[in-house]
């Protein structure tokens, strides 16, 4: 439904959320072409998730991000 809606989208994906304070770093790619780890910080999801708004270089992508 969302990839065929006609707008531009991104789908943020992760494993296990904690509460840590934002990395210096996080890591973003694809399960099963990347390395990924499983955890990652709530403070890193908001702040990919709000970077995606002006970035589109995972525009019609679905990454997943770890710390």
């Amino acid at each position: 439904m969302i990839m065929n809606s006609g707008l531009d989208w991104t789908i943020v994906r992760f494993i296990a959320p904690n509460n840590k304070p934002k990395q210096p770093r996080a890591r973003v790619g694809f399960f099963g072409t990347d390395k990924l780890g499983f955890p990652v910080s709530r403070a890193d999801i908001a702040a990919f998730t709000a970077q995606q708004v002006e970035d589109t270089t995972y525009t019609g992508r679905a990454p997943a991000i770890s710390n």
